[in-house]
């Protein structure tokens, strides 16, 4: 590589550094090279790719005439690897080509032209240099020549008679002649049809006033001859043509037979024809398609110009027509499809009957036991004519419209008995055959279940009676009984009042609602009372809960309405309730249970009277205890007095705690003497006692038992009892009982547990040792923990 060092002169131009360009490169052998030049920059230390640049100007090459090529030739450029152009007429763009051909647009106008070089990759283009001369484009007396761009010879596309011709002609005839137009059929012919077209804005107009003969359709189209020439003015014998013999154009045609295939229709006397293909427009576009029966008259077949299958309706069943199908364009009706037979439909007929299959009847246990659900998979064969109306009969009555289209829907039918139901599809023809089924409607029995809102006392032990907080609420759904209609009512608790927040309280007043669960139904009356905060404690709303034999068999206590001792749904309620229960039967059996959404297990408290229950009960998951010190009050926490269960389980308590109360100091601490009428008193956490065998029958699982006092150092008396008597239990197991320092050893007469009668003893664990009584055999801790009853 050869490096020389050249200076930028105030032209533009470069010189190396002994003075001008061009200079001698030493060492490049003979021939052509390609030199590429770099300026570095001192300042910036950047290398710059020098743009191309222009050694000649372009000038405009061509013939100033319509139809004429004009290109820009004669210049010499350096550097360049391609060129960007652009062309004027009166000095307005026409065409950013390398060439351009002069339309009749141009006529009378100037033509100028620039041109510009591209650099390296497109970037660094030089300056854009215009042509040195322009070409002015006449406006008339032309040559007198016509070459190809310089007219049109065709058929008159937006005429409304398509076959007329149509000339364009885009240049001046020379000064005392005029353009001629000979037409005819064929060659020789063409001279027997002479025009002279109308100078129209820029161009030279003529269109026929004859048409084209029309065609047979595609294959027939007429051919069209067409010469242009040119007439002297003065003298019209003096002619001579000046465009080739034999230029012609295809005139349009009628269109073409269309493909079609024809088919018995489903419904009474239809047919179908279907379009496979469409016609041949022979020059000009399908218009629409008809078709004709049996030689008659030419109707609109329907469906437009697109392919498919068109329904005809002949109105006469099982009968064979000739049918013939053609296209029509702007020229007129095309060549019809060869006759071809079709039969018509037959004769519709009413609707199938309803398959086993084909729909449903099913139970929907209500109160009122007057419920069935009628649903529907599919309709019956139509019998040749569309289903207007599906109908449903119950035990021969009136017929019952449900629409062509039905879907799953309750039907009130006959309470509790048998029913007969029959239903029907219905075309134009008439009533279709009937299908039956048979069903009997069966009835829930509702639990009475009221829910009272008002201002009951804390004292109030006839009631459940759940806490709750300002901001908690109450909510009940169900359905009204009778009516089925479905009803949601929310109370807001508020500082003031129970608010029903979806609707008016005096409305729903004494109102029944039925309340659905997966067992069953329960049914509600509201109670709702103005003021429905306690006297007592405004942070407290009162609810009681009267339930009854009757389903569901499980009661949940739900948070803000039925939970015993917290009503507000919190995960870990706090505070004592009452617990209240009826009377139960073998059939209606009663389990009473903790919400699911509490995580700790809800307290109960007796304040002063036991708690009572029959037979057939279940208590699962609730803590019970004795609050009061006072003896007077705490006979027990829960006492069920049964009749005897006869070897039957009927009382079963699971996953329950029991707490004994805490016991003062001043009156068991020695030698302290009992109360007056208080001596020999047993507490008795859990209390099942009645005549002998009265609970046979009863089962205890997974309880705990908790004997509770103030810690210290004292001597319980020796007719002082902590029991839990269980007298003829059929089932006790998983029970533990948990030692408090040294109440379970600090005396012979203080009796951990009591068991007599036919017991089946499974676990005991956590104390440290049970003390021999008068009234339990000695049970030593570890041989119970293993299970072996050898020493009880």
């Amino acid at each position: 590589m050869v490096k020389f060092r050249v200076t930028e002169t105030s032209n533009g131009t470069f010189e190396n550094a002994e003075g001008s360009l061009p200079f001698d490169i030493e060492g490049l052998g003979p021939g052509g090279a390609t030199v590429r030049v770099q300026v570095w920059n001192t300042s910036t230390g950047a290398a710059v790719v020098v743009p191309p640049y222009n050694n000649i100007p372009p000038e405009i090459v061509g013939t100033p005439d319509i139809a004429q090529v004009l290109a820009l030739g004669g210049d010499s450029w350096s550097g360049a690897v391609g060129f960007n152009y652009w062309w004027y007429a009166d000095g307005v763009q026409v065409a950013t080509t390398a060439t351009f051909t002069v339309t009749s647009a141009e006529r009378g106008k100037t033509i100028t032209a620039a041109k510009q070089a591209q650099g390296v990759g497109g970037s660094d283009p030089s300056a854009i240099v215009a042509a040195t001369n322009s070409l002015f484009i006449p406006s008339s007396s032309g040559d007198g020549v016509l070459v190809a761009g310089e007219y049109i010879l065709q058929e008159a596309v937006a005429d409304a008679d398509t076959r007329k011709t149509y000339v364009e002609i885009y240049d001046e005839p020379p000064t005392g002649f005029q353009w001629v137009v000979y037409r005819g059929t064929d060659p020789a012919g063409v001279i027997s049809t002479v025009a002279v077209p109308t100078f129209t804005v820029d161009k030279y107009i003529w269109t026929s006033t004859g048409t084209a003969a029309v065609g047979t359709g595609p294959t027939g189209r007429t051919v069209v001859y067409v010469r242009i020439g040119l007439r002297e003015v003065a003298v019209p014998s003096n002619a001579y043509f000046v465009t080739p013999a034999g230029e012609n154009f295809l005139a349009s045609s009628i269109p073409g037979a269309p493909t079609v295939s024809l088919a018995t229709g489903a419904g009474q006397g239809e047919i179908y024809i279907t379009l496979d293909a469409e016609a041949d427009g022979a020059g000009r576009a399908i218009t629409g398609y008809q078709y004709s029966l049996d030689g008659g008259a030419w109707e609109t077949l329907p469906g437009g110009i697109a392919y498919g299958q068109r329904t005809i309706n002949t109105g006469v069943p099982t009968t064979t027509y000739s049918v013939r199908v053609r296209a029509t364009n702007a020229n007129g009706d095309g060549a019809a499809t060869a006759a071809a037979n079709v039969t018509s439909g037959t004769s519709s007929v009413v609707p199938s009957a309803f398959g086993a299959a084909d729909w449903s009847l099913t139970d929907k246990p209500s109160t009122l036991g007057n419920k069935v659900t009628l649903g529907f998979t599919t309709l019956p064969s139509n019998g040749g004519s569309a289903i207007t109306d599906v109908q449903y009969q119950i035990n021969a009555g009136s017929w019952v419209s449900i629409g062509a289209t039905p879907t799953s829907l309750d039907v009130t039918v006959p309470a509790t008995t048998l029913v007969d139901m029959q239903i029907r599809a219905v075309n134009s023809v008439g009533n279709g055959a009937t299908d039956t089924k048979s069903i009997t409607p069966t009835a829930i029995a509702a639990a009475s279940t009221t829910a009272y809102f008002g201002a009951d006392t804390f004292a109030n032990a006839g009631s459940w009676r759940p806490e709750t907080t300002l901001g908690d609420e109450v909510t009940l759904t169900g359905i009204v009984p009778g009516s089925d209609a479905a009803m949601t009512r929310t109370w807001a608790i508020t500082g003031g009042a129970l608010v029903c927040t979806t609707g008016t309280p005096a409305v729903d007043n004494a109102k029944t609602l039925t309340v659905t669960t997966t067992a069953g139904n329960i049914t509600v009356t509201i109670s709702t009372v103005a003021n429905a905060w306690s006297v007592a404690d405004a942070t407290e709303l009162r609810a009681a809960l009267s339930a009854t034999n009757a389903s569901p068999a499980t009661v949940y206590l739900r948070p803000r309405l039925y939970d015993l001792g917290r009503g507000s749904g919190s995960a870990t309620p706090t505070g004592l309730g009452v617990f209240h229960l009826r009377t139960y039967t073998a059939t209606n059996r009663r389990t009473v249970d903790k919400h699911p959404s509490q995580v700790k297990k809800p307290w109960s408290v007796d304040t002063g009277s036991n708690t009572r229950t029959t037979q057939y009960l279940t208590i699962k998951n609730f803590r019970f205890t004795v609050a009061s010190t006072d003896f007077g009050k705490n006979n027990a926490v829960l006492s069920c007095d049964n009749a005897n269960g006869g070897g039957v389980v009927k009382f079963y308590i699971d996953n329950c705690d029991f707490e004994a109360p805490t016991i003062p100091i001043d009156v068991l601490t020695d030698p302290t003497p009992w109360p007056a009428g208080y001596t020999g008193v047993t507490f008795t956490p859990l209390k099942l006692m009645g005549t002998t065998g009265a609970f046979r029958g009863t089962q205890i699982t997974n309880c705990t038992f908790r004997n509770v006092w103030h810690a210290g150092d004292y001597t319980v008396r020796e007719d002082f009892k902590f029991n839990n008597n269980v007298i003829d239990t059929y089932y006790f197991d998983g029970i533990r009982l948990f030692p408090e320092t040294s109440l379970w050893t600090g005396s012979p007469d203080t009796m951990a547990k009591e068991i007599t009668g036919n017991t089946i003893i499974g676990s005991f664990g956590g104390q440290n040792e049970l003390v021999d009584t008068p009234n339990a055999p000695h049970c030593d801790a570890q041989q119970i923990i293993s299970g072996s009853l050898s020493d009880c």
